[in-house]
């Protein structure tokens, strides 16, 4: 008994390995026919394989390797088998093949170009960071030529200053060296006047008789004179030696009394750090920490890139005002972290540097009123000094 419609079996398809597994051609170039000339096809199509040698008999024959198609009409026990299936169930399975296929791939593909998002979106983050860290290395470069102009200009200050004070150091050597020179000038007139009067005595001595009153009154006139030269030989050494003492007095005079009036305006107070940091640490630790951190914030002070002042207008006035940036990062954090005593001196620090020198943003001495926290006048800075002076000069009274 045949199957109807006329099937055509062929085994022995050849296949060969693709995207990670076999295949073989389609069944979709095979086509049924349902009419008596299709079975005289399929009876055709048996008996040439059979032919051959490449029937149904020769197939089931189990004792030889077979490499070539095989092919025959399909019959009632073929059926009964169930491995036999039409041509459109064969191309229903390629057709359910291909689509899963094309699913895997396109599962596939999305994966694809999910991957590919994310590698150019971390490509784009390195780029991104890698501007970042070029900006960074361009201001830190930026900074260090800034920091090397300052270092130059202060030190091309420093220079100018050591060479105006060994100038004026050199003036006043000059001015003693003269001074001592007339002092000594006058000693050696003042010698050798002795001298001459001590040969006239000599002189005189050997002239007249041991009773002649004149030749007396000579000896006398001239040992007086010669006593009154060297009184004032002795008058002008202790002179000398008294200026000498005053001198050295009035310069220890003079430095004390500066050192009370001049301020170091923009100097960091490191007494708050101090005492944040001790009641942190131990002592030996919390001078350590303190010295590390005031030097750190001195640091941020000398600056020009950081910016925590900003001017405001005054509320009905038409004029501007200085105030501090309560949202500067660095300054919040230290007052959160070291307390309102610590903030206050940085900032005392920052408002000295931007009055005083905006622009450089280093140390400048300024004449001090200490009690009233602001700069002195002329009148007051003498005001002092005659105040230290007349201190000292009782000192030295009741010494």
């Amino acid at each position: 008994m045949f199957v109807w419609p006329w099937i055509g079996i062929v085994v022995n398809i050849p296949t060969h390995f693709k995207d990670g597994k076999y295949a073989g051609e389609s069944g979709s170039k095979l086509r049924d026919q349902k009419d008596w000339s299709g079975f005289t096809n399929a009876m055709s199509f048996e008996k040439f394989y059979e032919a051959n040698h490449h029937g149904r008999r020769n197939w089931l024959v189990k004792n030889e390797k077979k490499m070539d198609l095989y092919g025959w009409v399909a019959r009632a026990d073929d059926y009964n088998s169930r491995d036999l299936r039409t041509i459109s169930d064969i191309m229903e399975e390629e057709a359910r093949k291909t689509n899963k296929l094309v699913g895997n791939l396109t599962n596939v593909i999305e994966a694809k170009k999910m991957h590919l998002l994310e590698m150019e979106k971390i490509f784009n983050d390195h780029e991104k960071l890698k501007f970042q860290l070029e900006t960074q290395k361009r201001d830190l470069e930026l900074r260090g030529q800034e920091l090397m102009k300052r270092e130059t200009h202060n030190e091309m200050e420093r220079k100018k200053l050591t060479e105006d004070l060994e100038q004026k150091e050199k003036e006043k050597l000059h001015k003693r060296i003269i001074l001592l020179e007339k002092q000594l000038d006058a000693k050696q007139a003042v010698q050798l006047e002795i001298e001459q009067l001590r040969g006239k005595l000599n002189v005189v001595k050997h002239m007249g008789d041991e009773g002649d009153l004149e030749v007396l009154n000579k000896v006398e006139m001239l040992l007086k004179s010669m006593r009154e030269k060297e009184g004032e030989l002795e008058d002008l050494e202790s002179l000398n030696q008294t200026l000498i003492v005053q001198e050295r007095m009035k310069n220890d005079e003079l430095q004390d009394a500066r050192k009370e009036m001049v301020n170091r305006m923009g100097e960091l107070d490191s007494k708050p750090f101090h005492r944040a940091m001790k009641r942190r640490y131990s002592e030996a630790e919390a001078d350590e920490r303190a010295t590390e951190l005031c030097s750190l914030w001195e640091e941020y002070l000398r600056d020009p890139e950081w910016h925590p002042i900003k001017v405001v207008n005054i509320d009905g006035k038409h004029e501007a005002q200085a105030i501090i940036n309560e949202d500067d990062e660095k300054l919040k954090d230290l007052k959160e972290t070291y307390g309102v005593e610590v903030h206050n001196a940085v900032t005392t620090a920052l408002f000295e540097v931007n009055e005083y020198n905006p622009s450089g943003r280093y140390i400048t001495s300024e004449l001090w009123n200490y009690n009233e926290g602001r700069r002195a006048t002329l009148k007051e800075g003498v005001e002092v000094l005659l105040k230290e002076w007349k201190f000292h000069k009782r000192k030295r009274g009741m010494d």
